[in-house]
């Protein structure tokens, strides 16, 4: 449920911290949208979080070769 998504979510943010990676979570939109079965959203949700990430990789400064 929530509370294990939240859980989980905030343990992948500490992990990726301490690797120094970047973490894009997305508990926090997931858990004020609606789940046809109680867990996963629906084809909206799934767009949203889509650009979302899009949007978000193209903040990345990449280096150029």
């Amino acid at each position: 449920g929530n509370k294990a998504l939240m859980i989980f979510e905030e343990s992948v943010k500490v992990e990726a911290g301490r690797r120094g990676v970047e973490h894009l979570g997305t508990w926090n939109m997931s858990v004020q949208s609606n789940k046809f079965d109680g867990v996963h959203v629906d084809l909206k949700g799934n767009l949203i979080k889509a650009m979302m990430l899009i949007n978000w990789l193209n903040l990345l400064e990449v280096e150029k070769h």
